[in-house]
């Protein structure tokens, strides 16, 4: 099943056209997911790890998730238009 989300770009003034790609299927309202855009970027939902924590230096605008590994290999194996 395809699902689509417009949703407000933050790097720039328009929307982004979202496609699910991988999700954790937990059906209990918003969940970890994998999104492609209609431009080829890839957004992930998950929990929000801050850098301190992992001891890394997130810069000002980008952000750390955590998701479940199996969550981003679903997206890895999803159909691609150009796959065939």
């Amino acid at each position: 099943m395809t699902l689509e989300y417009n949703v407000p770009s933050l790097r720039e003034e328009c929307l982004l056209v979202l496609k699910v790609i991988g999700g954790s299927g937990c059906g209990n309202g918003p969940c970890p997911t994998v999104y492609e855009t209609a431009n080829g970027t890839i957004l992930v939902q998950g929990f929000t790890v801050s850098g301190d924590s992992v001891e890394l230096d997130v810069p000002p605008g980008e952000s750390l998730v955590e998701i479940p590994r199996y969550v981003l290999e679903r997206a890895m194996s999803a159909e691609r238009p150009d796959d065939g």
